[in-house]
């Protein structure tokens, strides 16, 4: 039994390093209900095509979600996090001279004006 969950085998080659692992640890894997065994040949040239096949569909997949966002935006589908609130110019404008006339910290307002502390911070970086 390995430490290794499937999120930390993220492809072929992550599947290999603990194929060598177990390898040099002497520790032959099988997998009873797939019929499978890596102390023989054949055993481990299924379990590499195995492997190769799960990472061209985890690579498909991405892909595929690519080419999904890059329609959505194409077709001016908003991508994301909405935002918590638009600000008007004239907020913003306060918000600034708020930061610059009293230094008031980035959270208070990020409350005040009902945004993100992120938003907050880059509203009064920006000079636009």
């Amino acid at each position: 039994m390995t430490g290794y969950s499937e999120a930390e085998i993220p492809s072929a080659t992550g599947l290999e390093n603990v194929s060598l692992e177990l390898q040099r640890l002497n520790v032959d894997l099988v997998a009873v209900k797939q019929d499978l065994d890596t102390s023989t040949p054949s055993g481990r040239l299924v379990f590499g095509v195995l492997s190769t096949v799960a990472e061209f569909e985890r690579d498909l997949l991405k892909e595929r979600v690519r080419a999904g966002i890059a329609q959505a935006r194409r077709a001016g589908k908003r991508i994301g996090r909405p935002p918590l609130r638009v600000l008007s110019a004239e907020d913003i404008t306060r918000l600034r001279e708020d930061r610059a006339r009293t230094k008031t910290p980035f959270r208070m307002l990020a409350t005040k004006y009902r945004i993100s502390i992120f938003t907050a911070h880059k509203l009064c970086a920006k000079r636009s």
